[in-house]
């Protein structure tokens, strides 16, 4: 206790400049964690980080965008593209404290809500907390758990606002008058019908790639040599045989 105690004397002198450094590097490290947990899709946000070190999310944010310029990656995908709101969903559920036998429907079928948020173009230009927050508060309700939105919005970060928001944007779709078992139903269908577009256009890609990527001259040559087998037809002469190749003629 008494080496506790006297730790602060050896402190440097400058106390400002050495705390000020050392909060520095505290939120430049939680920039690198959380650039490490979208290059690996985990599901962290910034805000969890700024929790964590009692700092403005802002503030943090303007460090994220200085850290990321500085090491130009920017641009990177992994960064550059919006983030996948569904990603935050398990992780949200059991911030929720929903029961065990009943967190896997709840998150199901708030993964199901944000599906179709997104085939109803809600979640373009928005921030994934709302998205999260109001598919989250939805599927709840939906499956009986008695959550307020006040307990929604502690746990994904967002206002009040936002959420009414984003709920009553989603009660204006037509998805919004169907029952568990139907909504359950519909987001099924519409799930295979999107797993088989994407298989068609996976499909089609792979033939165009072999038509004009570099096995195209490869498969060229072989239709060269499959017509050069083939037999030609020979040409009737005038006196109604059949006549044979100049070369055969000139002998």
């Amino acid at each position: 206790l008494t080496f506790v105690a006297s730790a602060p004397l050896l402190l440097p002198l400058p106390l400002p400049c050495w705390a000020r450094a050392v909060v520095r590097a505290l939120q430049v490290a939680a920039c690198c964690l959380y650039i490490i947990c979208r290059q690996e899709a985990k599901p962290f946000m910034l805000i969890d980080l700024s929790d964590l070190l009692q700092v403005n999310v802002y503030k943090l944010g303007a460090v994220y965008l200085q850290l990321t310029r500085l090491l130009r990656i920017e641009d990177h995908p992994s960064l550059s593209r919006p983030i996948d709101p569904s990603l935050y969903i398990h992780r949200f559920v059991e911030k929720l404290e929903v029961p065990q036998h009943q967190a896997k429907g709840a998150a199901n079928t708030a993964l199901r809500l944000i599906g179709q948020m997104k085939r109803d173009w809600m979640q373009t230009g928005r921030r994934p907390a709302g998205i999260c927050g109001a598919a989250l508060w939805m599927a709840c309700h939906m499956h009986g758990l008695h959550k307020t939105k006040a307990d929604v919005m502690a746990v994904v970060h967002v206002g009040w606002a936002t959420l009414d928001k984003r709920v009553r944007e989603f009660s204006a779709n037509a998805a919004a008058g169907l029952t568990l078992r139907e909504f359950e139903a519909a987001a099924a269908a519409a799930e295979e019908e999107q797993e088989a577009l994407l298989a068609g256009l996976a499909k089609a890609q792979a033939q165009a790639r072999l038509t004009s990527g570099p096995a195209a001259g490869y498969l060229q040559l072989q239709q060269q040599q499959q017509l050069a087998k083939r037999p030609r037809p020979q040409r009737a002469g005038a006196d109604g045989e059949e006549a044979g190749d100049d070369d055969d003629s000139d002998a």
